[in-house]
């Protein structure tokens, strides 16, 4: 699938890349593709392929 190639393209290049920031920046290449997708239906998508960023926990400095 385009999408599943463009967004391990842009994870490799920023890892902790997020979904709304991911789709910023698919638009233009899935414009160009014809692909309309939104945020609810790319975060589905990541969801069950299983590459959404699980959040990191940085406990409080004493």
């Amino acid at each position: 699938m385009i999408v599943l190639s463009l967004v391990s393209e842009f994870r490799s290049a920023i890892p902790m890349l997020g979904t709304r920031k991911l789709l910023f920046l698919l638009l233009p290449e899935m414009e160009k593709h014809d692909i309309k997708m939104g945020r609810d239906l790319l975060y589905d998508l990541l969801r069950f392929q299983g590459l959404l960023i699980r959040r990191r926990f940085f406990p409080g400095r004493l």
